[in-house]
């Protein structure tokens, strides 16, 4: 419920640019489900296409309603395969690592699968979650963080996994 509230927020540090921006509200989430019954009605979808972009806050995805996550909908819909995170000291403050470190670097998640796939079952009282990993997802999220990396001039890629444990997802 507090995605109205972070929306605002944000919607007053942008205009306070001084950026001329034509903002157009469009429903999502719990609150679209009840009105329209879908969390992503077809209008918000032909708006965000229209636009180019979106400005989403936290959507409420409420349990045993038929989806799994609307913040998974909303990146099938639109092919949003690649969380980015940037991670940057800021000058004049100092951070709480030892040594105070510079920190500049940039997080590549990939969004769309994994464990984002939301297949689960139950086996008895054995709840099971399956990750999956694609040849295709993988390589996409890999170009993704290497053209990333060069376009902003990072000189280094690092690759997280857990292959020594999950050989084939993640070996």
């Amino acid at each position: 419920g507090i995605g109205p509230e972070i929306v605002g927020a944000t919607r007053r540090v942008v205009d306070a640019t001084g950026v001329s921006i034509n903002w157009q509200e469009c429903p999502a989430g719990e609150m679209a489900s009840e009105k329209f019954g879908t969390p992503l009605p077809k209008d918000t979808v032909e708006a965000i296409n229209k636009a180019g972009a979106a400005l989403k806050g936290p959507l409420t995805t409420v349990v045993g309603e038929g989806y799994r996550s609307i913040n998974v909908l909303i990146r099938k819909t639109f092919g949003l395969y690649a969380n980015v995170r940037p991670v940057k000291s800021l000058s004049g403050v100092e951070g709480a690592l030892v040594g105070n470190p510079k920190i500049d670097l940039v997080v590549v998640r990939e969004n769309t699968e994994g464990l984002y796939i939301g297949q689960e079952r139950l086996e008895g009282t054995t709840a099971i979650a399956e990750k999956v990993t694609t040849k295709r997802a993988s390589r996409r999220i890999a170009i993704f963080a290497f053209e990333l990396a060069r376009q902003f001039g990072y000189k280094k890629v690092t690759t997280l996994h857990k292959g020594n444990i999950l050989k084939l997802t993640d070996g």
